[in-house]
């Protein structure tokens, strides 16, 4: 039980407000003070011994008691030997805790449950060890066994520490992820940035793939290659888009794939990326007249879940998913538009995204949460 309580005064200390640990110091009040003091408790001056918290040295002193009693009771000898190193731990525990419950009764009343159990529970194994164990014996001071305590002593600050290093850790980055989140909702923050970048022209044409509401005027413009691999995270957040928030955006997707002219359109292309753009543009077509175009995303899906890429496997799949191609001559005509307009505008990597015009550079991991708020963002970048 004091394990128990020491980490969740660990978790406390690390502001961990989901945790057990702020429920807990909750309980205990007094009348017209904070319910939930164990912060200001754990973090004041007189919590410090030698520099650790009471949550520290908490945790190391029951993890201590908890693993002697583990690691050196395999005999008689060692039980009794550590039933007398325990004793005169709690002993020596004693003088601590009374004055811990004098300081935050007395001199900053304020009341940390979680340190008020935790002492509670040194005072109850002080009391049993008197009836329970007689007499102090210090016979684990000789005949080899300060090495065993040594070593259990060093086992358990290793544990302290790698849990230390986690919670500090975590703390971090969840402190990281709060912030990130202000950004990514926030939209005054995120337009006064998407002011300061570059636009591209809105129009459209015939060539452009074109999901969810052809008539919305949230525009969220991808250039994508069927071959990039930070692309697929891109195509992920658009199919969620789709889904939820489908008439509040209009998604345009051109492809970026390799040098066309290279290509002869006549047959097969020779790029794999072509190729596969090709068949995608293929069934786009099939499906135009398609509210949700789920053909299309069906098969970028597809594309992006590929294990194998070669020219072989791709022309199997191709030959078993697509069949044949109409319209290439279309279809190329398509590809080298959206090369063309790429060009023009100085775009040469994939994916590169535009919201409403605007050059977005923030990363694809940040661009979920700001699409769910990208139908307010026309309006308020326009200002």
């Amino acid at each position: 039980m004091g394990v128990i309580l020491s980490f969740l005064l660990v978790k406390e200390e690390h502001n961990f407000k989901t945790g057990n640990g702020s429920k807990l110091c909750g309980i205990l009040s007094f009348k017209g003070k904070s319910s939930n003091s164990c912060s200001e408790v754990i973090n004041s001056k007189a919590s410090k011994i030698f520099g650790l918290s009471f949550s520290d040295v908490g945790f190391i002193f029951f993890g201590f008691i908890v693993m002697v009693l583990i690691l050196n009771t395999t005999s008689y000898p060692g039980t009794e030997l550590s039933l007398g190193l325990i004793k005169l731990l709690n002993t020596a525990a004693l003088p601590f805790t009374f004055f811990s419950l004098f300081y935050q009764g007395v001199v900053i009343k304020k009341w940390c449950a979680l340190c008020v159990w935790t002492q509670i529970i040194i005072v109850v194994n002080f009391i049993l060890s008197l009836f329970l164990i007689e007499g102090f014996n210090v016979d684990f001071l000789f005949n080899g066994y300060p090495v065993s305590i040594i070593f259990t002593l060093l086992l358990v600050f290793i544990i302290w520490k790698l849990i230390r290093k986690n919670y500090s850790l975590s703390n971090s980055l969840m402190d990281t992820e709060q912030k990130l989140y202000v950004y990514e909702n926030d939209t005054v923050v995120f337009n006064g940035l998407l002011k300061e970048e570059k636009s591209v022209p809105l129009s459209t044409n015939e060539y452009d793939i074109v999901l969810g509401n052809p008539d919305s005027e949230n525009i969220l413009l991808i250039y994508t290659n069927p071959l990039c691999p930070s692309c697929r995270k891109a195509h992920q957040y658009i199919d969620q888009i789709l889904k939820r928030n489908q008439r509040y955006f209009r998604i345009v997707i051109r492809f970026l794939v390799a040098e066309i002219s290279e290509n002869d359109f006549t047959k097969s292309p020779d790029n794999l990326d072509t190729a596969l753009a090709v068949s995608a543009f293929q069934i786009y077509r099939r499906e135009k007249s398609s509210k949700d175009k789920l053909g299309f995303l069906k098969i970028m899906e597809e594309i992006y879940s590929m294990e194998t890429i070669n020219e072989k496997s791709i022309d199997k799949w191709i030959s078993e998913r697509v069949g044949t191609i109409d319209g290439l001559e279309y279809i190329e005509k398509a590809l080298r538009n959206h090369k063309r307009v790429a060009v023009d505008n100085g775009i040469e990597d994939t994916p590169t995204i535009y919201i409403n015009g605007i050059y977005y550079r923030y990363g694809i991991l940040y661009l979920k949460n700001i699409l769910n708020n990208a139908y307010r963002l026309k309006e308020e970048v326009a200002e």
